[in-house]
């Protein structure tokens, strides 16, 4: 988790060097970001460390990760492009109750997606849409403007890979690939009802 909050915030980085010059309001915001991504991760280190030396004191195992929902997914957006220029989110039923795990698995999943349209598609337009539909969370991250060479051929990155398993290991489903040369679409099904 620290080292994917930590690969966006070098993403981050190098986005704002890039708009540096040219337009230094864009820079203010990426810096922001990355101060918020950074705070972040020093939150879930410190946690972790905790967890591993148990000095929390009341006997009860340190919570890991950050316990994430569909709540915090705008939030992520604003994030990763504050003005919203290249960024479009669709959020239906952000209050619905989850099981268990499935609300930070699917804030994980647009977080991991978003970072690799930003390293992959720096350029590109991205839409994040997250819906219930009957028994079903529905995640669709696509974006355009993917360059050329950036996507080997199943060069799937561990954070991908992770994801795949995560949301297996809830009941669902999950798909990362190309539609067309320069567009990537990750689609993840969730089951919100208990598996059997």
């Amino acid at each position: 988790v620290v080292a994917h909050q930590v690969t966006g915030i070098v993403v981050q980085a190098q986005a704002a060097l890039a708009v540096a010059r040219a337009d230094p309001e864009r820079t203010t915001e990426a810096l922001a970001a990355i101060e918020a991504a950074g705070t972040e991760a020093l939150a879930g280190m410190r946690r972790m460390v905790g967890a591993i030396r148990d000095e929390h004191g009341d006997g009860e195992p340190a919570p890991l990760t950050v316990p994430y929902g569909l709540d915090d997914i705008p939030t992520l957006v604003d994030r990763f492009d504050p003005g919203h220029e290249r960024t479009t989110l669709h959020l239906e039923d952000a209050d619905a109750p989850l099981p268990p795990g499935v609300g930070e698995s699917a804030y994980r999943v647009v977080r991991e997606a978003l970072t690799n349209a930003r390293k992959h598609a720096p350029d590109g337009t991205t839409a994040v849409s997250v819906r219930v539909v009957d028994a079903e969370l529905l995640l669709e991250i696509e974006n355009d403007g993917v360059r050329a060479g950036s996507r080997e051929e199943g060069a799937a990155g561990f954070g991908l890979t992770g994801l795949s398993e995560r949301v297996t290991a809830l009941g669902g489903a999950m798909r990362a690939g190309a539609d067309t040369p320069d567009t990537w679409t990750v689609s993840v099904t969730l089951p919100l009802e208990p598996q059997r």
